[in-house]
Formats: C-alpha cells, sequence, structure tokens
C-alpha cells in the first residue's frame, strides 16, 4: 500500500485548534468554549477526517486507482485559514509509512 499523505499545513491549522479554548459555533454561530489542548467532539472527528482521507486515497491508489467517493475538506482548511497559506514550510506533506 503506498504510504499516506498528510499537508503539513493542515496539520499546522489543527494545532492551532487544538491549542485554542474556541469550540465548534452553536447553530447561532456563537464558538463555546473548550478545554486548551483538547478538541470537542465535531472538531476532533473533523480531524480525525484527515486521517480517513489520506488512508482511503493510499488504499485506493493500492487497488487501481479507483475513485474515492464522498471526500470533503475537513474544516481546518476552510478560506482564510493557514491550511491555505503555508508559506516558509520546507515541506507541504508528512508520509506516513504503513511498514512492508
Amino acid at each position: 500500500m503506498p504510504p499516506l499523505q498528510v499537508d503539513v499545513a493542515t496539520l499546522l491549522e489543527w494545532g492551532r485548534i487544538w491549542r485554542s479554548d474556541v469550540g465548534t459555533p452553536t447553530a447561532a454561530g456563537v464558538p463555546k468554549p473548550k478545554a486548551v489542548n483538547s478538541f470537542d467532539k465535531k472538531q476532533g472527528m473533523d480531524f480525525g477526517m484527515v486521517f480517513d482521507t489520506a488512508f482511503a486515497n493510499a488504499l485506493a491508489a493500492m487497488l487501481g486507482d479507483i475513485p474515492v467517493a464522498g471526500q470533503r475538506r475537513p474544516a481546518a482548511t476552510a478560506k482564510g485559514s493557514i491550511a491555505n497559506d503555508p508559506g516558509n514550510l520546507a515541506a507541504t506533506a508528512i508520509t506516513i509509512g504503513l511498514g512492508p
């Protein structure tokens, strides 16, 4: 299976969210407070989607480049976030080897 590719800028943005005390906004658009160095439930699910997508893409490549249905962009890569402005990053992706 090919290695997983995870964008460094996306991980940096998720790190910012992890370290903040701002949670997911309510239906009224008001962010709920959360403990620092944690995700609230929705943030945790969205963060997991980063790795779910990387795994799905690697598996699809291994199986003959089959299309991956239902891909979506995680919330941390929304317009205006640092994920869209990688700046001076030396690398743009992290490769996670799954072994032979």
